[in-house]
């Protein structure tokens, strides 16, 4: 776990690890499969992601969730975003929404005070159907980076600063 001082650091933190997955997976695999999620915490996540330079023409990239029902081009939908800030720079979105233990690594970025019940719970709690992100504690390759704001509720035993 990281806590970094602001959203932006954050970013560029989250973004770097991400970055360093996706080119090692390149060269060791000759493509990479990375899975993006919807939130706000991810915008600023993505969009440092997408000035790595990275070889996107080699990276499979899968939506994992928007809002049930939404239309694809309305304002608040992922996809739209997605397509619209962060496909500039790489390949073809697909939609996915299984299987995410089996990646070999995920980085996951919350920040924000609204967040920082739900980190709590994850980080402090058991995992449990009525908390999805508390699967990520059975992951072998998980990095979670929070800011100041979203870490504000974890108990300063469980992580060092």
């Amino acid at each position: 776990m990281n806590i970094c001082k602001d959203k932006r650091d954050c970013a560029k933190l989250s973004a770097g690890k991400t970055a360093e997955i996706i080119v090692k997976a390149i060269r060791r695999k000759g493509f990479s499969n990375i899975v993006v999620s919807a939130g706000i915490s991810q915008y600023q996540m993505l969009y440092e992601l997408s000035k790595a330079n990275i070889e996107w023409w080699k990276v499979n990239v899968f939506q994992l969730d928007d809002y049930v029902g939404i239309p694809r081009n309305h304002p608040a939908s992922f996809g739209k975003f997605l397509r619209d800030s962060f496909d500039k720079n790489i390949e073809s979105l697909k939609r996915f929404t299984k299987q995410i233990m089996k990646s070999k690594a995920i980085v996951c970025t919350v920040t924000g005070k609204h967040k920082a019940k739900a980190v709590k719970n994850v980080v402090e709690g058991k995992v449990t159907d009525t908390v999805p992100a508390s699967i990520l504690k059975r992951h072998r390759n998980c990095w979670l980076f929070l800011d100041d704001a979203a870490a504000a509720k974890i108990k300063s035993s469980v992580f060092s600063r």
